[in-house]
C-alpha cells in the first residue's frame, strides 16, 4: 500500500502527470435534459458517451433518484408536486442543479465504472468538485459526491434524508459527529458540504461512524467551497484498503482510510437534497492529485490545562503548513510535534508559561499562554474528579474549548456561531453565548442509560431577560439511540430536563433561576432510584420523585433513561437549530457519579453539592446579580430586591432611598414601595472587580379606570349596534372574542361625550364565525 500525505508527517507526494478521465464544467445551455448536449464535457474514460440522456444507450449521466416527471421516461419537464419522488435536475447558468425546483433529492450517476488501469499505474485517482448549497441553513440539506457502488447500488438510491438505500449518509437526520452512518447507505465514501457550513464525509453501512465533520467552512447561508478527495490504492478488490485525503478550498480537512465492499464496482454519483437547488461545478476525476501549495503556519489555539503532580496538558490548533511544532516553557524544551491539533501532557517543572511555536519553509508563528491560576472553587471541582469539565478560561480568538479534566484523552471542543471566549466572569473567564447559533460541540458522550449510579451536570450560569424557550446548557446528540437537551432553562426562569421522553415527558424544577443574575445549578441523575434532583445555590430546589411539575403537569417519576452514544452540546440542543442558551456560562463539569451522594447508598449526609456552592460563592467577585421578584406593582404596593455577591465586595449602596446593604452569606433581600415608577441602581465596590453597577426598574401601574356600562345592543341595517355608559369624554377599547375566554380581535376604538354617553358600530360580515363584543378600558401610558 502506498502512503498518503497525512498533515504535514510525510513529504508530498510527487506529481504525477495529470491526466483528466472525466471533467464537466456543465458550460452548456440551460435545460432539464443535463446532456442534451455534451459540451463541456471532457472524456478520457473509454466509454463513448452519447448525448440525449437516453439510458438505452449509452447517456453520460444515469439518475438513481430524480422526479419521474423529470426523467427521460417524463419527457425532462418540471417535477410534480410530491417530494418524496424526488426533485428536478438542471443546467442552469452553466451548472449542474441538483435537488432543483422543488423539495427533495435528485442524483446524477456518472455512465461509467472507475476501475480504469490508469488509475492503477498511477496508485489512485482524485475527485474535485465546487458545491453550492443553497437554500435552508440545515445539516440535512447539501451536496457531494459518493463512489465505490456498483451501477445496480448507485441506480437504487432514493431520497438523501430518508431513503432506503441512499447515495451518502451526511443528510440523514441528525448527522453529525460521532453518530453511526444509516444502515441505508450504498457507497463505500461520500463526502457532502451542507447547507449548515459543514463538511461531513464518511463510509458504508457497518462503520463505526461518520470519519469527519469540519464547521464552519462556508458563506452563511451559501456554503460554497471546492471539495477535493485523493484516493490511494492498490486494486479494486472487495476488502482492498483505500486512503484518502479530504481537502476543503485547498486546506487538508482530514485523512483516513476504507475498504472496497466490492470487487471492481467504482461507480461515481453526485447528489443534491435542498428546497431550493444545491448548484454543482467543475466535476474532474483525474490520475493526479491535489497537492496543497505549503502556506505559513498560523496558530488559532494554545492552551494551557493543569494536571495532578506538577504535570501541564498544553493544547493547539493550527492552520496552515506542514510545519514543525515546538513548546518551551523558557528556553526548555518541552514538546515537539508536527500535527495540526493534538495536546501534551509535560512535566511543568514549575512553569506556568509556556510557548507555542511552528515553523516551515513558508513562514513562522508563535503564541504563549499560561496555566489558569487555582481558586477555591476549582481546587473542589478537581478534588471530586470530573469526567469533562469546561472552564472557559481559553483566549477570545482560540478555537478550541479544552477539556480540563484529568482524564487520559481530553475531551476538547469546538466553538459554532456566536460564542465570545474571555468574557467577565465570577472567577476569571467565561463564555458568553448570544443565542441564534452560538454552542460548542464538545468531545465528550456519556450514555445516560448506562451511567451506574447516575451522573451529574453542574454549571455556573447567567441568563438574559430575553433568552428562548428551553435554552439548553447541556444536550446531547443522537448517535445511537435518542439524545435529549440533558439540562435546560425555559424563558420564564423553569429550570428543566427532557430526560426520558422529550416534551411529554418534560421535568421542571420549583424553584426558577431569575434574569441577570450568576448561579451555580447543579443536576443530580440517579439512574437507579430513578429520580433527577436540582440544586440552586447548593440548595435543593426540585425532584422528579413526585411525578408533577410546578403548574401541574404530570410525568411517569419510574421513568427509564433513554440510550444515546452522540457527543455532547454545550448551549443548544441535539440538533443545533434551535433552543440557544442566551447569556453566559463558565465552569460546566460532568462527574460519572452522584455529587450529593457520593457513594451511591441513597443517604445524602456526604453530599458534595453545598460545598462547590460555597466555594463559588467563596471564591467569586463582585456584583453576582440584582433582581426584583415583580418589575411591575399595584399602587400600595411592594416588592423586594435581591442582591448577590461574591465575598470580596466591600460595599454596597441602593440608592432612592434604600440606602447600605449587608449581605448575609453573599445574597441580601431589601423590600421597597415606591409610589411611583422608580429605577433602583445598586453600585457595589470590590478589590477584584472594581465598582459595578447595575439597573432595576420597578413600574407602578395607574389605577385602573372605572369600566363602561353597557345600556343596549342590536342589529341594525346589517351592523351591530352597542349603546354604552362610561367616563365623560373618555376613548374606549372595542374588542371581540370567538370564545368569550380571549378578547384577541381589535374592532377599534369608540368615545363617549360629556355626559359619557358613547357607542359602537361593529360591521357584521356574512359567513363570518360568531363572535362576543366588549367595551373595556384602554389602559394608561
Amino acid at each position: 500500500m502506498k502512503s498518503i500525505y497525512l498533515a504535514g508527517l510525510l513529504p508530498l507526494l510527487a506529481v504525477a502527470q495529470a491526466s483528466t478521465l472525466f471533467e464537466d464544467t456543465f458550460d452548456r445551455a440551460d435545460s432539464r435534459n443535463i446532456q442534451e448536449v455534451l459540451d463541456g464535457i471532457d472524456n478520457q474514460t473509454g466509454t463513448a458517451f452519447e448525448p440525449g440522456g437516453d439510458p438505452s444507450g449509452t447517456p453520460v449521466y444515469l439518475h438513481g433518484h430524480i422526479d419521474p416527471a423529470s426523467g427521460f421516461a417524463g419527457g425532462f419537464a418540471a417535477p410534480d408536486t410530491d417530494p418524496v419522488n424526488g426533485a428536478s435536475a438542471r443546467i442552469v447558468n452553466n451548472t449542474l442543479e441538483l435537488a432543483a425546483e422543488q423539495q427533495g433529492t435528485s442524483n446524477a450517476i456518472i455512465n461509467h465504472n472507475f476501475t480504469n488501469a490508469s488509475i492503477l499505474a498511477a496508485g489512485g485517482f482524485s475527485v474535485s468538485l465546487d458545491v453550492r448549497a443553497r437554500g435552508t441553513v440545515a445539516n440535512g440539506n447539501g451536496g457531494g459526491f459518493a463512489l465505490g457502488m456498483s451501477l445496480a447500488e448507485a441506480l437504487a438510491t432514493g431520497d438523501a434524508f430518508s431513503g432506503n438505500p441512499r447515495l451518502t449518509g451526511g443528510l440523514g437526520s441528525n448527522i453529525g459527529a460521532g453518530n453511526i452512518v444509516p444502515v441505508e447507505v450504498a457507497s463505500d465514501f461520500w463526502i457532502i458540504l451542507r447547507a449548515n457550513g459543514s463538511l461531513a464525509w464518511g463510509g458504508a453501512a457497518g462503520t463505526t461512524g461518520i470519519f469527519g465533520i469540519s464547521a464552519g467552512q462556508g458563506i452563511p447561508n451559501t456554503p460554497f467551497g471546492t471539495i477535493t478527495v485523493n484516493f490511494l490504492l492498490d486494486d479494486f478488490d472487495a476488502g482492498g484498503t483505500v486512503n484518502y485525503e479530504v481537502f476543503y478550498n485547498g486546506d487538508l480537512r482530514g485523512t483516513g482510510s476504507f475498504t472496497w465492499s466490492g470487487t471492481n464496482e467504482n461507480y461515481i454519483g453526485l447528489e443534491g437534497r435542498n428546497g431550493s437547488g444545491v448548484n454543482l461545478d467543475n466535476l474532474r476525476i483525474a490520475t493526479d492529485f491535489f497537492e496543497p501549495e505549503i502556506a505559513p503556519p498560523f496558530i488559532t489555539a494554545f492552551e494551557a490545562t493543569t494536571l495532578g503532580g506538577g504535570f501541564a496538558r498544553l493544547h493547539w490548533d493550527i492552520g496552515g503548513g506542514p510545519f514543525d511544532v515546538v513548546i518551551k516553557a523558557g528556553s526548555t524544551t518541552l514538546h515537539t510535534s508536527t500535527d495540526p491539533r493534538g495536546f501534551a501532557d509535560v512535566d511543568a517543572q514549575g512553569a506556568t508559561d509556556f510557548t507555542l511555536t511552528v515553523s516551515n519553509a513558508a513562514g513562522d508563528d508563535f503564541l504563549d499562554t499560561f496555566l489558569a491560576a487555582e481558586n477555591g472553587f476549582s481546587t473542589v471541582v478537581r478534588a471530586d474528579g470530573p469526567v469533562a469539565w469546561y472552564r472557559f478560561n481559553e483566549t477570545f480568538f482560540s478555537s478550541l474549548v479544552i477539556d480540563s479534566a484529568d482524564n487520559a484523552t481530553p475531551h476538547n471542543g469546538t466553538l459554532i456561531g456566536g460564542v465570545l471566549l474571555d468574557s467577565p466572569g465570577t472567577l476569571d473567564g467565561a463564555a458568553g453565548f448570544l443565542g441564534a447559533d452560538a454552542s460548542v460541540l464538545a468531545g465528550f458522550i456519556l450514555d445516560p442509560a448506562a451511567a451506574m449510579p447516575g451522573y451529574t451536570i453542574e454549571a455556573i450560569v447567567r441568563r438574559y431577560p430575553a433568552s428562548p424557550v428551553n435554552a439548553a446548557i447541556v444536550s446531547q446528540n443522537d448517535g445511537t439511540g435518542t439524545g435529549r437537551s440533558h439540562l435546560a432553562v425555559d424563558s420564564d426562569g423553569t429550570i428543566q430536563t427532557f430526560l426520558a421522553g422529550g416534551p411529554p415527558q418534560r421535568k421542571d424544577a420549583d424553584v426558577r433561576l431569575p434574569p441577570n443574575v450568576w448561579a451555580h445549578l447543579v443536576m443530580v441523575v440517579d439512574t437507579v432510584t430513578p429520580e433527577i434532583r436540582w440544586y440552586l445555590d447548593g440548595e435543593l430546589i426540585g425532584s422528579t420523585a413526585d411525578g408533577i411539575n410546578p403548574e401541574n403537569s404530570v410525568f411517569d417519576p419510574n421513568f427509564t433513561l433513554e440510550s444515546a452514544t452522540g457527543a455532547w452540546r454545550i448551549g443548544t440542543q441535539k440538533l443545533a437549530n434551535q433552543n440557544f442558551w442566551l447569556g453566559d456560562m463558565d465552569e460546566v463539569a460532568v462527574y460519572d457519579f452522584l455529587l450529593d451522594d457520593p457513594d451511591g447508598n441513597g443517604n445524602l449526609s456526604d453530599n458534595r453539592v453545598p460545598a462547590h456552592a460555597s466555594a463559588w460563592l467563596g471564591a467569586a467577585t463582585g456584583l453576582l446579580g440584582f433582581h426584583a421578584d415583580a418589575a411591575t406593582i399595584l399602587p400600595g404596593g411592594s416588592t423586594t430586591l435581591h442582591v448577590k455577591v461574591g465575598a470580596d465586595v466591600t460595599s454596597i449602596t441602593i440608592d432612592n432611598g434604600v440606602g447600605a446593604v449587608m449581605p448575609v452569606n453573599g445574597v441580601a433581600s431589601v423590600i421597597i414601595s415606591p409610589a411611583e415608577t422608580t429605577t433602583y441602581t445598586i453600585t457595589v465596590q470590590s478589590p477584584g472587580s472594581g465598582q459595578q453597577t447595575q439597573l432595576v426598574t420597578i413600574v407602578v401601574e395607574a389605577v385602573p379606570q372605572e369600566g363602561p356600562e353597557i345600556v343596549s345592543a342590536a342589529i341594525s341595517d346589517g351592523d351591530f349596534h352597542i349603546v354604552f355608559r362610561g367616563a365623560p369624554s373618555m376613548t374606549y377599547q372595542v374588542r371581540g372574542s370567538l370564545d368569550l375566554e380571549a378578547f384577541d380581535i381589535d374592532l377599534g376604538t369608540a368615545a363617549t361625550d360629556g355626559d359619557g354617553e358613547g357607542s359602537a358600530t361593529i360591521p357584521l360580515v356574512p359567513g363570518r364565525s360568531r363572535q362576543f363584543y366588549r367595551i373595556e378600558g384602554i389602559p394608561a401610558p
